[in-house]
């Protein structure tokens, strides 16, 4: 049976892989060709009047309508919606010829099987009445779907008697394409995948396969799905192969192939296929592009509820259009027809495409309640897509989701959403039995939790006083408050959220109102004088839903109105996410609406703060709990919320200097202050302007091509190949080999090529010529060069909503990585080289590689966290300093970047930014990197990105510790998230550090890590970097490290020389190179640490230095920045040269530099022993932080460009805790409502509450207990 099997495999795989190779116009025909009407219509939804209330159930009839509104189907009407477009395919059945009407899946409701059988009769009298055939495919809705459910008894009750099976799908419909089917797809044994699939031989030459992609068998799920359905599809490799065959029997007879499926292979949107994940087929891009491949150019889907065309080209140049129609069960109700043409000469194929609204020619009954109700005409004007004030259906928009919103009410909108979200979360809060069992259900034990804080808890001569049983009655008690408050009466919640949605709808986004079109038509933003989000919202739901997206463009890095209907709103409101202004102020609103209205307005005012509830009736101290609880209640008269608790809790902390906060507020402002960058705020904006542009901006295949088109197939077309699509390399990244003199290592990314059901890599190529302005590749090496080529297909991923170091449904796509090892280099030469696919000739732009040579001379750069979240922004960030670097310093040999090369390690899209947009300088050098915090928030960043040789064994989950020589200098890489159980580095790193460093005869000795631990940043004081400043201050000396190349905290730092945590005099003259002066550091005895702030957007704030006084000497420099920094060293024998630059929209700023002589010199007269101005002259301090120093040495800052003195005065500690006190005691009371002192309050109910427990104790004893 398996050589039977492998058999009936080769022979087909031969067909088609004829069939690819030889043009369509080769085969001898043997079917007569003929134009051909068909008419589609998709997701009909179809729910039988049987399953719906009684005619006197108002109040079954209100449930169900709130059902239908929620779910965004108009389920009461599907019956007349259906009959309504049959009756205008049955006249173009007389008038155009239309002999087949197709129906790409989400036939029904939940696949309850009275609607399967009240929808195939309807169909079958069509088929009878009309001569016409109908063939149907299975949606999602429609097979094991455990959703289904009758509204008879005047509620939904879900009922798996109802529920469909495949079986019966295919025994139902057998009258409806099996009937007519030349070939059904069988499953493999045991399984039932794609088992209702069939192929079809249409009249006039046309070959249909009908493609079953349902996921409701076990071999078609994820694993451990306990049944039931899922809303995605998939093709199995073995239906791959079956398809593959019918169509190469289908070429072989020289038929047109069309293709119908539920599940889009082409994504409409972006965000169908990297958020929507499910509209789309698993693995879209390559089935789409292998059954191109095969001649199938044109596929028929539903699914999105979307009218729209979509086309994909695959690396052969063939084409695959995607025709997307709409739900006929939901607005804009539209059906369609296409028009084949398979008679204009060989190879050539012509679809033309009409779309019409569901009523053109019967008018739908809407009466639901009615079933006897006769259709009749539809009146001339009376085309119920945009009559929505007028007499033709004076009630349908209640029915419609998006009726009941199109007429401008966007609160109503988002309350409808809201509600159902709701209603969806108390039913699950209700099934779990509470919240308190919905966390542990998830994974939250909170009684766990606690244990593993309080152990045993509190206990005093044998009695429990205080353990994790006091605190989950506590929990318990505040769960209780808010299910009662909240999530019982989902009603009241929403009246509450109300005025929450009426803000954020309104929230201003454009000074232009929606245009008049909208206005009038849909009502939205009518009688308004500027546009607000809700307008935005309403305008997407209507471009998404009715297709001809139009109005706006992007150009220029802008967004503007365009088109022949300009769209000024539209442009305006995502100009202002884009540029990140409207998301600063959406931002403000927010927080406003969620810290200020809802946690402190409305709940923590109204939760009770019940202090006995941490002691049960019956448990030790109840009694003293109670009358704390009354007293409590005396203070606040009456009213003990949480909110007068917390408030009264900060003024009481902050008062005492405790903490720095005085309110909620305080906190998240200083939190916001601290990490919400400016560039934040911006990924923000851009994120949604991302998404909403998604909707309004469409020109694939072309502009205005969703409703009408004609879309010709003419055979293969020139392929799109750019390293942004992956089909010319990507992310080339160029690193040392085991000698920077003689080997170079290349990594870079393309896509993947299919064969077949299967997925191969691209071909791994590389020419390299000697060095030419001109240069002419060919495939001979230069003499003695080795190349070593290797290739492997990875998964890569990016998520869908991207702010940078946040992100939401994960996509993952097929990549082929590349790797390329170069030995035999000369040292000293220059070479050409670029990488690709030799055999498509899809090549990288020219690449250098020159070599070291050995001498006592380097340049080179320090660069550091380079994470944008967007690539607008490491284009103007990133791209501009390696642009300005290297046009200041042309010979530079190579970057040493300290880490955060992007936000998010496993982010493909950040380093496709930084890779691409960097390309011009970056495939001419070598990028040598350090694994950062943000690199370790995935696996295996850096090894995936860079090929890294002279690598210790280690773990590299985290990161690479490494260490590479280039001339006279060596370097010392260290991964600073490998760390000790004390958060200092691990004991292996260390261990390799000390014997790496003790190896290296190098006459310079630098180390790159990315935690700094000198620094003026937010991360000072972290528990890591205390421990790392602990263990290198001395170590690095020891070592002989001359310099100390730090990241993470994105300011500009540099110390004076270091050792033990002190600062080392040192003796220093002045010398000059290349026309410039420095201030040299004559042998230096210690290390002197430098942050070169950031290469990308972020950058942060410089700490006030009195904040770092007590734990290591102040700086020699420190800057301010708002521009992106790099560095440049200049090694020139014993001599080493520093400047750093902050690089800003007026080019760069020299903004500090310094030299090291490492040799004895006699010292100029203006020279002396004495530190300069921005030398330390002050006693060294210590690293404990129990020790004050009052003497503060000084800092010396050169402001250029956007960089500004960041060392002010030494605060007076004593006067601002006095001024704490007194701002304190006068501040209001929020327990009392006065100005009466927290300590008046505190004092007394402290003392009652021991006089309380001492009563207690006494009487006990009294008794004779211990």
């Amino acid at each position: 049976m398996q050589k039977h099997l492998k058999g009936t495999l080769a022979v087909i795989l031969a067909v088609v892989l004829i069939a690819v190779a030889v043009p369509f116009g080769a085969f001898a025909r043997t079917v007569e060709t003929a134009p051909l009407t068909i008419g589609v219509m998709s997701d009909t939804h179809y729910y039988p009047r049987s399953l719906m209330p009684a005619d006197d159930d108002e109040q079954g009839w209100e449930t169900f309508s709130e059902f239908c509104r929620v779910k965004g189907k108009q389920f009461p009407q599907t019956g007349g919606l259906v009959d309504a477009a049959l009756a205008a395919m049955a006249e173009d059945v007389r008038e155009k010829g239309l002999k087949y009407v197709l129906i790409p899946g989400d036939l029904t409701k939940d696949s309850e099987i009275e609607a399967h059988k009240g929808l195939a009769a309807k169909l079958e009298q069509f088929e009878k009445d009309t001569g016409a055939q109908v063939l149907v495919i299975n949606g999602n809705h429609d097979i094991n779907n455990y959703d289904a459910a009758s509204f008879t008894t005047g509620k939904e009750v879900k009922d798996k008697s109802l529920v469909t099976t495949p079986e019966q799908f295919k025994e139902i419909y057998k009258n409806l394409g099996y009937d007519l089917a030349s070939a059904v797809y069988t499953p493999p044994k045991g399984k039932q995948a794609n088992g209702l699939s069939y192929a079809v031989s249409l009249e006039g030459g046309y070959r249909l396969i009908v493609m079953d992609g349902g996921k409701y068998s076990p071999d078609n799920m994820e694993p451990g799905h306990s049944g039931g359905h899922e809303t995605g599809g998939n093709f199995s490799d073995d239906f791959i192969e079956w398809v593959l065959g019918q169509c190469a029997e289908a070429r072989a007879k020289g038929e047109t192939i069309i293709g119908m499926t539920h599940f889009s292979l082409v994504p409409h949107l972006w965000l169908e296929a990297t958020i929507a994940q499910d509209f789309c087929l698993d693995n879209y891009q390559n089935v789409a592009e292998v059954l191109a491949d095969a001649g199938m150019h044109y596929v028929f889907t539903g699914h999105m509820h979307q009218n729209d065309i979509a086309k994909a080209v695959s690396d052969h140049g063939e084409t695959i259009y995607d025709i997307q129609t709409n739900s006929l069960s939901g607005y804009p109700n539209f059906f369609r027809e296409a028009q084949f043409d398979n008679t204009k000469g060989e190879g050539q194929i012509s679809v033309e495409i009409n779309t019409y609204p569901v009523d053109r020619v019967q008018k739908v009954n809407t009466d639901p309640h009615n079933s006897a109700v006769v259709a009749t005409p539809r009146p001339e004007d009376g085309n119920y897509r945009y009559e929505l004030d007028g007499d033709t259906y004076p009630t349908y928009q209640d029915y419609s989701y998006a009726f009941s919103n199109c007429k401008g009410n966007s609160t109503d909108f988002v309350m409808t959403m809201a509600s159902g979200f709701l209603a969806s979360g108390l039913n699950t809060v209700t099934s779990a039995g509470g919240l308190m069992n919905l966390l542990k259900n998830n994974g939250i034990d909170l009684e766990e939790i606690l244990k593993g804080f309080l152990g045993d808890g509190v206990s005093i001569l044998g009695y429990d006083i205080f353990t994790v049983k006091n605190v989950m009655a506590f929990l318990e008690d505040l769960f209780g408050q808010i299910e009662d408050n909240y999530l019982k009466d989902p009603q009241k919640t929403m009246e509450i959220l109300k005025g929450s949605i009426e803000r954020l709808v309104d929230f201003k986004v454009a000074d232009t109102p929606p245009s008049a079109e909208y206005a009038k038509r849909f009502h939205i933003g009518e009688g308004k004088s500027y546009g607000t989000l809700g307008d935005l919202v309403l305008c997407v739901m209507h471009s998404y839903t009715a297709g001809d997206e139009a109005g706006v463009a992007f150009k220029n890095g802008h967004y503007v109105a365009d088109g022949e209907k300009p769209d000024q709103f539209v442009a305006e409101a995502l100009e202002g996410f884009e540029n990140g202004d409207s998301a600063q102020r959406l931002i403000d609103e927010l927080i406003d609406i969620l810290l200020n209205d809802l946690i402190q307005g409305e709940i923590l005012t109204n939760l009770e703060f019940r202090l006995n509830a941490l002691f049960p009736d019956g448990s030790f101290g109840s009694h003293t709990a109670d009358a704390l609880q009354m007293l409590l209640k005396l203070i606040t008269q009456g009213d003990p919320n949480y909110k007068k608790i917390v408030d009264f809790a900060f003024k009481f902390l902050s008062g005492l200097n405790i903490i720095p906060y005085d309110s909620l507020n305080a906190i998240l402002d200083h939190y916001i202050e601290e990490y919400l960058t400016d560039s934040q705020i911006e990924s923000v904006g851009h994120e949604v302007a991302y998404i909403a542009d998604d909707f309004f901006i469409d020109e694939n295949p072309a502009v205005q091509m969703d409703s009408t088109a004609t879309l010709v197939y003419r055979g293969k077309v020139p392929v799109e190949a750019t390293a942004d699509n992956y089909r010319r390399p990507s992310n080339v990244g160029m690193t040392f080999g085991v000698d920077a003199a003689t080997t170079r290592n290349i990594n870079w990314y393309t896509k993947c090529t299919v064969d077949g059901a299967k997925v191969l890599p691209y071909n791994t190529d590389i020419q390299i010529v000697p060095y030419s302005e001109n240069p002419q590749f060919s495939d001979k090496l230069p003499a003695g060069v080795k190349v070593k080529t290797s290739e492997e297909t990875v998964k890569l991923q990016f998520p869908g909503i991207d702010i940078g170091v946040f992100g939401l449904f994960p996509y993952y796509f097929d990549a082929t990585r590349h790797m390329v090892e170069i030995t035999g280099l000369k040292a000293g030469e220059k070479y050409c080289f670029r990488v690709g696919d030799a055999e498509k000739g899809w090549w990288s732009d020219t690449g250098v590689i020159e070599t070291a040579d050995n001498s006592n001379q380097l340049t080179f750069f320090h660069m550091s966290d380079s994470q944008s979240q967007s690539e607008r922004q490491y284009s103007r960030s990133w791209a501009k300093v390696l642009d300005t670097a290297y046009t200041m310093y042309p010979d530079a040999d190579f970057i040493m970047h300290t880490g955060d090369h992007v936000d998010k390690g496993d982010n493909a899209n950040q380093w496709q930014w930084l890779f691409n947009t960097g390309a011009d300088n970056l495939m001419k050098t070598v990028l040598m990197p350090t694994a950062g915090n943000h690199e370790a928030k995935s696996e295996f960043a850096i090894d995936q990105n860079f090929i890294l040789s002279n690598v210790p064994e280690q773990d590299r989950t985290t990161g690479v510790y490494y260490s590479f020589d280039y001339n006279n200098a060596h370097f010392m890489v260290l991964n600073t998230n490998n760390l000790s159980e004390e958060k200092g580095l691990s004991k292996d790193q260390m261990e390799w550090l000390k014997k790496d460093a003790a190896q290296s005869d190098a006459q310079w000795k630098i180390v790159a890590l990315h935690k700094a631990p000198y620094s003026n940043g937010s991360h000072f004081d972290d528990d890591d970097v205390i421990q790392l400043r602990k263990e290198l201050s001395t170590l690095m000396p020891e070592l002989g490290i001359d310099v100390v190349l730090q990241g993470h905290d994105h300011v500009y730092l540099r110390t004076g020389v270091m050792d033990n945590n002190e600062v080392v005099q040192t003796q220093t003259k002045t010398v000059t190179y290349n026309g410039r002066d420095y201030t040299a550091k004559l042998d230096p005895k210690g290390s002197i640490y430098v942050i070169s702030g950031c290469s990308g957007v972020k950058t942060y704030v410089t700490k006030d230095p009195a904040e770092t006084d007590q734990l290591f000497p102040r700086a020699e420099k420190l800057a301010d920045a708002t521009d992106p920094i790099f560095s440049a060293f200049q090694i020139d024998g014993d001599t080493l040269y520093f400047d750093a630059y902050t690089v800003g929209s007026d080019g760069a700023q020299r903004i500090d530099s310094f030299a090291i002589e490492k040799k004895t010199a006699d010292v100029p007269e203006t020279s002396t022993n004495a530190a300069k101005p921005e030398e330390s002259t002050a006693t060294p301090i210590t690293t404990e932080p129990t020790k004050p120093d009052d003497t503060k040495q000084p800092t010396v800052t050169v402001p250029a460009g956007n960089v500004t003195d960041a060392t002010p005065s030494v605060p007076d500690n004593t006067q601002q805790t006095t001024a704490a006190q007194t701002t304190a005691g006068d501040a209001e009371n929020p327990l009392t409502g006065d100005n009466t002192s927290p300590l008046l309050i505190a004092v007394p109910v402290a003392a009652l509450a021991a006089l309380v427990l001492a009563e207690t104790m006494r009487r006990k004893k009294a008794r004779g207990e211990r």
